[in-house]
């Protein structure tokens, strides 16, 4: 555990103060509604790092006192937690963080914020944002993918790592700072 301690330490004394959240699992069960779907990776990125954890094996060999840090982490409203479209990601992360809501301890769901700009930002996928506001493509290819089989390719861990880090530049444009600041306490 180790590894995640480190993390967590790290994100939590990270001077950016924001942490990019996301999470992935296997996306076709979820939609066909066969199986309970589980949280198969959440990725965790700062300006500078990002973290993926492998939720199915941190369920194994994770204890109490890992739970506690990580709970921890998305209880701090002084961190700034930012994702995209959040309802599935909170449901996926529910049995492990008391809280993931938007506008609650922090947390900030950019689809939100881009939704009520007024200046023509669209807001249909975070793969649009990214191209209209950064200037380049985010590729989507391995959204659906299997998320459960392991090893993960190098595809699935590049496309979870900067979907995860993507969010983390989007907060620090100016247009949504704002509301990023706000979300923190006095």
């Amino acid at each position: 555990m180790d590894g995640l301690q480190a993390a967590l330490h790290y994100l939590k004394s990270d001077p950016g103060g924001i942490i990019g959240v996301d999470c992935e699992w296997n996306a076709d069960v979820y939609a066909r509604q066969e199986l309970p779907c589980q949280l198969a990776l959440l990725q965790l990125a700062s300006q500078t790092r990002c973290y993926l954890i492998d939720m199915f094996k941190l369920k194994g060999t994770a204890g109490t006192e890992e739970w506690r840090h990580l709970a921890a982490l998305f209880a701090n409203p002084r961190i700034i937690k930012v994702g995209f479209d959040l309802k599935q990601d909170s449901l996926m992360l529910k049995p492990y963080v008391a809280s993931y809501e938007d506008g609650k301890g922090g947390v900030v769901d950019l689809m939100r914020v881009a939704t009520g700009l007024k200046d023509g930002t669209g807001t249909s996928s975070l793969a649009n944002l990214v191209n209209q506001l950064l200037g380049y493509p985010l590729s989507k290819v391995e959204q659906r993918s299997n998320w459960e089989t392991r090893p993960l390719r190098k595809a699935q861990i590049v496309y979870a790592a900067t979907d995860a880090h993507v969010l983390v530049e989007l907060a620090l444009l100016p247009k949504f700072q704002l509301a990023c600041l706000a979300s923190k306490p006095g």
